[in-house]
């Protein structure tokens, strides 16, 4: 199934479309992965029948010398043989396929902008429940940018911060909803929340969801009554009134210590503003006497907004963008210049020296990117320079093309659903959104951050005729594992695409929930990356990005990075990605320091959920889509440790569920569905694993052989119907493309 039939905005499309487990979870414990032994096999896990000979394989040093020496082990073997692939069905062709002043409420006493290490304090402790539809959200950012354009030309008083929206809301609720208390969020029944009469119980929990919580006392999903006034329903605006006062009246001192009223204060802040602007129209613009009420709760929140603030992350940015909307159409200057010096405070950690957001997922990377955005631009409308903000804000955002495959999708990892590409960005990265229709072809066809520890890279980004979508792409990823958003056991993930399509995936996002699934989808067995079941890998140092090599010709892209786990061992995996036939080699070593027992060793490999895998040998897989003219074949070959392969080493999951789960992909939050996951494994303690990842024609034979050079380097020979790559790999790991 194509990525365009996933990004869908209802989920429950995906439900039907894929037939997924639309799963309401419940509190359970979470997920021990380092303490998982090897399953058995069973009706969900599938080890290939016969042993066969594996071939180590290896690649000559290149003349670019190697900037860190890394981990190296017992010697390659000498010469093995070849291991032929079988063929499979045929299609021979390429997969296409300014502002009314009103009467200010005392301001509070003391105004304190936190200091750096406070504001990353602040990062850490409201890390909590992200709970938002950010595509509703970037939606709601889109149509306020609309509305102020048409605002100001007609000089409306509210152009300055005209209304946010109210993100996902409006989807699930309704005029007749909200007449009659009910309360509707996301995939939890409807809830009658009050008595009819407007009168809510801003308490209930019935489901004990963080998300559900927080929504219901945002008021957004008072939305519909508030623009059905909009529209003249004058009912409905009464009720959406009503149900204010309820709040108001059920909130008569602070807020500051209960977690859901200041959560959703921002929210809250926004969606009265909403109501004053509608109220504001149809009375020709200014708001009457009898709202003091309104403007009082208004300026009530702006105060708990600079009691409490997030800190440098997007929650702190919406808090910072409401605060100056509120202080713009209030009159208010000192509203503003604590919003914006918050702002410009936080804009060093938001933003690396790399220029890269300070959340690790790419989905959020885009929201935080919009939210400074429209922060400037709102800066701008009402009378504030941005020029110390404006740089920083085009470099972020011409970096997201490096976050967008050659699909047109963000790489899925950390907490990313799969998103379509955004469009309301910079020529460079709205060039790697349209297929190089528009805007202006990056820089660089391969970008390193080093700090960060991201590698990307495409062999081409093409013209505006030819696209680049057909050509591979990939990331490979370094890091901390403990970045905002990010998914700590992802370090050393290996993500590609080729002929069209996916090749290997993250396994997604479940969202933020209590249950087995967001621990599952938070370590090493959710990805492409080297697990070990007896170590907690996680729990070591940081992933650093220590060689790399990019032809200029992107005839062999090859990339390292290492991870020492604690005081117990190190893993290393190189990549080399080729193009003219399509082949990455993926070189993984593993060391670990224990006499005491040997370790089961595992290089991951999650497939796209169209695709059905089956084992040729043990040491060879292939996998494929029905209808689709691409099979990927997948080969591993020993290259340090034993050089034969023991029945269970290798292993085909799929949905399997204990002892923990493996071959599962969440499209979306709370979507799940079944996929393959293929483990290529071996027992020892020092164990290096070559897996090469073919893509091609169904109708191409795919072979792999090895041998040894002359300086006892790995000579790998890889053959692709007609056309054949030779890759030299040295001793201590260093792969180039010969041939």
């Amino acid at each position: 199934m194509s990525r365009a039939r996933l990004n869908t905005l209802f989920t429950r499309t995906l439900v039907l479309a894929l037939g997924a487990t639309l799963v309401l979870t419940a509190p359970s414990p979470s997920l021990a992965a380092s303490t998982e032994a090897v399953p058995s096999p069973s009706a969900d896990v599938t080890t290939p029948a016969a042993p066969t000979t594996a071939a180590p394989t290896s690649t000559e040093p290149s003349t670019v010398a190697p900037t860190t020496a890394v981990p190296t082990s017992a010697e390659p073997s000498t010469v093995a043989p070849t291991t032929a692939v079988p063929t499979s069905a045929d299609p021979t062709s390429t997969e296409s396929t300014t502002a009314s002043p009103s009467t200010p409420s005392p301001a509070p006493s003391v105004w304190s902008i936190p200091s750096r290490p406070e504001l990353e304090s602040l990062n850490a402790q409201e890390e909590g429940a992200e709970v938002m539809d950010l595509e509703a959200e970037l939606e709601g950012i889109d149509a306020a940018e609309e509305k102020a354009d048409a605002a100001t030309a007609a000089n409306n008083p509210n152009a300055v911060y005209p209304c946010q929206a109210y993100g996902q809301l409006p989807r699930y609720n309704t005029v007749a909803s909200n007449q009659a208390d009910v309360y509707n969020w996301y995939i939890f029944p409807s809830t009658k929340v009050g008595d009819g009469k407007g009168n809510i119980n801003w308490n209930l929990d019935p489901h004990r969801d963080t998300g559900w919580r927080l929504w219901l006392a945002s008021l957004r999903w008072i939305g519909p009554s508030i623009e059905a006034g909009r529209d003249g329903n004058t009912t409905a605006l009464n009720k959406a009134e009503v149900i204010i006062r309820d709040w108001i009246r059920d909130h008569p001192g602070s807020w500051l210590k209960d977690h859901d009223d200041i959560e959703a204060n921002t929210h809250r802040l926004n969606t009265l503003l909403c109501f004053r602007e509608v109220v504001m129209e149809r009375n020709g613009g200014s708001l009457p006497s009898s709202y003091g009420w309104l403007t009082d709760i208004i300026h009530r929140h702006a105060e708990h907004n600079i009691a409490r603030w997030s800190g440098a992350w997007n929650h702190g940015s919406m808090e910072n963008r409401a605060l100056l909307g509120a202080g713009c159409l209030l009159g208010r200057r000192d509203y503003q210049d604590h919003a914006i010096s918050r702002v410009k405070q936080a804009l060093p950690i938001q933003i690396s020296r790399e220029g890269l957001s300070n959340e690790a997922a790419p989905h959020y990377m885009l929201f935080n990117y919009r939210l400074i955005m429209e922060t400037a631009e709102l800066m701008e409308r009402c009378g504030h320079s941005t020029s110390s903000i404006s740089p920083q804000l085009t470099t972020f955002g011409n970096n997201m093309a490096h976050f967008t495959n050659n699909l047109g999708y963000y790489w899925q990892f950390g907490d990313s659903p799969i998103y379509q590409a955004n469009r309301q960005v910079p020529s460079e990265a709205l060039y790697a959104a349209t297929d190089g229709k528009q805007g202006k072809a990056p820089r660089h066809r391969v970008r390193t951050f080093l700090d960060a520890g991201y590698i990307q890279g495409r062999a081409s980004w093409g013209n505006s005729s030819t696209g680049f979508r057909d050509y591979p792409s990939w990331m490979l990823r370094a890091g901390s594992g403990k970045e905002k958003k990010a998914h700590k056991g992802d370090l050393l993930q290996f993500l590609y695409t080729a002929r069209g399509r996916d090749i290997l995936v993250d396994a997604g996002h479940p969202g933020i929930v209590s249950s087995k699934w967001r621990g599952w989808a938070m370590s090493e067995l959710a990805h492409n990356t080297i697990y070990i079941p007896s170590s907690k890998m996680s729990a070591g140092g940081p992933a650093k990005i220590t060689r790399y090599n990019y032809p200029a010709d992107g005839w062999g892209d090859f990339a390292e990075v290492t991870q020492q786990f604690s005081n117990q061992g190190n893993r290393t995996r190189g990549t080399l990605v080729m193009d003219d036939p399509d082949v990455a080699v993926v070189l993984d070593r593993t060391v670990i320091n224990d006499r005491s027992k040997t370790h089961t060793v595992q290089t991951l490999w999650n497939l796209p959920p169209d695709q059905r895998s089956e084992w040729v040998n043990r040491s060879v897989a292939r996998s494929s889509a029905p209808g689709s003219s691409t099979q990927t074949t997948f080969v591993q070959v020993p290259f340090w440790g034993p050089k034969s392969l023991s029945r269970g080493e290798t292993a085909l999951y799929r949905a399997v569920e204990d002892p923990h789960p493996r071959g599962h992909y969440y499209p979306q939050e709370q979507v799940r569905v079944p996929t393959d996951q293929i483990a290529f494994g071996r027992h020892a303690n020092s164990v290096g694993t070559i897996s090469v990842i073919a893509p091609a024609r169904k109708s191409a034979r795919v072979s792999v052989s090895s041998g040894n050079y002359a300086d006892g380097a790995t000579k790998l020979t890889i053959t692709i119907g007609s056309d054949t790559v030779v890759v030299r790999i040295t001793r201590g790991g260093w792969m180039s493309r010969q041939g």
